[in-house]
């Protein structure tokens, strides 16, 4: 367990059979921080957004504002190297795979893992919630704003929301975040597609809701801290 710092789990599954569940919590609890394993199933139609589903529920049953970090794991998923919490104050860290694939948003896996502050949490999951419910066309996908982030929102929505990305605009947050994107090569093939173009341009409007806000963004593969899947 870090040293300074208590840690609350909760664990959103599937399976609801005893036995699989007891296995689970036997697991995870060796220091008594398992608060609560929720049952939560997922419809197979909208799979590919079941993480926003879980974090958009857990939202609605636990006060966050309460904890400093928020941590998410999916449970077949291995953290290869040790983190420091202290090297994540006011900033969204996705941890990335240990893999790499052509993808527009970028060449590693990016949802198996983040390790967030409080407010960057809320300002990149609404933002990226908003590009989810375009891809799925479910409103519970959609993690509310925090009041208390008011004057960040407006700023968002003034300068980001319906920002028209040009090339040279995405150049410069994939140079800036190290991020690297297939879109880039293929920019003028998936422009010509608009629908599938905008689906990736809200995860970039989702990273510079942070920067515009004073947080930072980080893909992990940058420090060398990767994620391997149990598969």
């Amino acid at each position: 367990m870090e040293k300074g710092y208590e840690f609350d789990i909760y664990i959103h599954t599937e399976y609801t059979d005893d036995e699989v569940k007891n296995d689970v919590f036997n697991t995870y609890n060796k220091h008594g921080q398992v608060k609560e394993i929720i049952d939560f199933k997922v419809s197979r139609s909208i799979v590919l957004q079941q993480t926003q589903l879980r974090i958009n529920d857990l939202i609605k049953r636990i006060d966050i504002n309460e904890y400093t970090y928020v941590i998410f794991i999916r449970m077949d998923a291995n953290l290869l190297s040790p983190v420091n919490l202290d090297d994540y104050v006011n900033k969204f860290s996705t941890l990335t795979g240990h893999f790499t694939r052509e993808s527009l948003f970028h060449e590693r896996d990016w949802d198996l893992f983040f390790i967030s502050d409080i407010k960057p949490f809320y300002l990149y999951m609404h933002a990226y919630t908003i590009f989810c419910k375009k891809v799925s066309y479910c409103d519970d996908m959609v993690i509310p704003k925090n009041p208390a982030y008011a004057k960040e929102w407006k700023l968002y929505e003034e300068t980001i929301e319906n920002k028209d990305y040009s090339l040279s605009e995405i150049e410069r947050i994939c140079n800036t975040h190290q991020i690297r994107s297939c879109l880039l090569g293929k920019y003028n093939h998936y422009k010509s597609q608009q629908s599938e173009f905008d689906t990736y341009i809200d995860l970039f409007r989702a990273v510079e809701c942070l920067v515009i806000n004073g947080c930072e963004f980080e893909l992990s593969n940058v420090k060398d801290i990767l994620i391997h899947v149990l598969r």
